[in-house]
């Protein structure tokens, strides 16, 4: 029964059989959808995200990113370092709109509005989103 109940959790979180993808973003990159190396990496996080699904990761190089960012549905965004790594949404209410399950790392935040964290990301109620080594 235990092993019935643990394969059941773990089909649910679609460990089975859905492999996980990786997009990057570069302001180097030669912006080929879909965007799966460091050569054909999207120049804006936005095409990136656009081109996950769940599960997925847009992992972003160094650089500042003028846009705001609208995350999808179980999505990780992983930036090179809050020292190195800038999403700047000037113009913009907030940086980053939350979507539950999502994962946001390794960025240095820059825009309008203070929230629920102060770092410009507004999260819908209800949704998980964790939010680490930022600034």
């Amino acid at each position: 029964m235990r092993r019935f109940i643990v394969f059941a959790i773990i089909f649910s979180l679609g460990v089975g059989g859905a492999v996980a993808d990786t997009h990057y973003v570069s302001h180097s990159g030669s912006d080929t959808w879909p965007y799966i190396s460091w050569e054909t990496a999207a120049d804006s996080i936005g095409k990136a995200i656009d081109a996950a699904e769940r599960g997925d990761t847009a992992r972003v190089a160094g650089g500042t990113y003028i846009e705001n960012v609208v995350l999808k549905v179980g999505l990780s965004l992983v930036g090179a370092g809050m020292g190195s790594c800038v999403i700047d949404g000037r113009g913009g209410r907030d940086v980053i709109y939350g979507a539950d399950s999502c994962l946001v790392e390794g960025f240095h935040l820059r825009g309008k509005g203070i929230y629920e964290n102060s770092l410009g990301i507004k999260t819908p109620p209800q949704e998980s989103l964790t939010i680490t080594n930022n600034q």
